[in-house]
């Protein structure tokens, strides 16, 4: 049986940065060739999360076997058959779809004229009606840096900026690629930013690609604060402005930095550092 290798990378392209439907497909991978019935596939699923400190909200709300009848999901991508009938129905990873979509878990209609609904390229401002420009949807973070279908990740990208961004990241040599997509897949957002402005350095990076992998796995409002703590650790950049098409952007390149990352969570040694400068300065005798 030639599978992808659960929470590999080929096995997240498949099936998308979705932490239940990745461990679904580990606990009937672990199975072959037996198979496994709902509830043992539920057990075994909801203790995989558990062994990796992830989470499925609503666990009351999934339908396990819903999820495996109906298309979408892995069976986009991987063929699980249900055999047997009552409490011995089973279902058995069989191998990998010969249809399965090349990108990826695929978008659907609701979800595109969502992203679309604006009808304005989230770039250069241009619209269909007024600059007769085509709309695509884009993933911030590429599917292939470990870029996912949920709505944070996707935007409304018209014709030329689309193109312009596929050229941007086909620039990047081998090594820079797999080092972004590496920084991506970090929990900290710090560690996020901090591993992607390395993976650039020495060339500078776009601030949109550095916000994209600063929300790769949690959405961050203000990740430009994240960046500017990072100073607390001994880290130094400069910015650069380019102009562009229909717009001027900004890069940040990396001049220095420490070198390990702290033990422990990286936010909470920010946020002591800040405390105990904050009490010395406090305590620093006024100047007379």
């Amino acid at each position: 049986m030639e599978l992808p290798v659960p929470y590999g990378d080929e096995a997240v392209r498949l099936i998308g940065r979705k932490p239940l439907q990745l461990a679904m497909y580990a606990v009937l991978y672990e199975a072959w060739p037996d198979g496994l019935t709902i509830r043992e596939i539920e057990e075994r699923t909801y203790r995989k999360l558990s062994e990796r400190r992830e989470e499925a909200v609503g666990r009351e709300q999934q339908n396990f076997s819903r999820r495996l009848r109906a298309g979408g999901g892995l069976r986009d991508s991987f063929v699980i058959p249900g055999e047997g009938s009552g409490n011995n129905h089973r279902y058995r990873l069989v191998g990998l779809r010969e249809d399965r979509p090349e990108g990826g878990p695929q978008i659907n209609k609701t979800l595109r004229s969502w992203v679309l609904r604006h009808g304005r390229c989230a770039q250069c401002g241009r619209t269909p009606a007024e600059d007769g420009v085509k709309l695509h949807v884009d993933h911030k973070l590429p599917q292939n840096w470990g870029g996912n279908n949920e709505p944070e990740n996707l935007q409304a990208l018209c014709s030329e900026c689309n193109e312009g961004k596929k050229n941007y990241f086909s620039s990047m040599s081998g090594d820079t690629s797999d080092a972004i997509r590496q920084a991506a897949s970090y929990d900290s957002p710090h560690m996020r930013i901090g591993e992607a402005l390395k993976a650039a350095y020495p060339e500078p990076i776009p601030t949109d690609i550095l916000e994209t992998v600063a929300s790769a796995k949690s959405y961050q409002e203000d990740w430009q604060k994240r960046c500017r703590e990072l100073r607390f650790l001994g880290w130094h950049w400069s910015s650069t402005r380019r102009k562009g098409e229909g717009r001027t952007q900004v890069y940040y390149v990396l001049d220095e930095w420490p070198p390990p990352w702290p033990e422990g969570d990286v936010g909470t040694e920010i946020r002591r550092i800040e405390k105990d400068r904050s009490a010395a300065k406090r305590r620093k005798p006024e100047a007379r």
